[in-house]
């Protein structure tokens, strides 16, 4: 985790969206470029949300770093099994 190496739960702003690290790794594009920094993020701009690879060296360069999530995308599909059990 820092400005300079995303990491999975760090938050940055770019171009007046947030983008959420959710996993790195490294791939190969279409034309089977090798990327050793890509990064899958969750987006979220001003009235939507998407998904997609992004360069982890570009959102560090262009990018404001913001901190760590408080919380990760998994416990979005927590739920309570108290009052609606399965």
């Amino acid at each position: 985790m820092s400005k300079t190496n995303p990491a999975v739960g760090d938050i940055f702003k770019l171009k007046n969206k947030i983008y959420h690290i959710a996993c790195t790794r490294e791939i190969n594009d279409f034309f089977q470029t090798l990327h050793k920094d890509a990064c899958f993020c969750v987006i979220k701009d001003e009235d939507k949300i998407s998904v997609g690879w992004h360069k982890g060296s570009i959102i560090a360069a262009n990018g404001n770093y913001l901190g760590k999530a408080s919380a990760s995308l998994i416990n979005l599909f927590e739920i309570d099994n108290k009052n609606n059990p399965i």
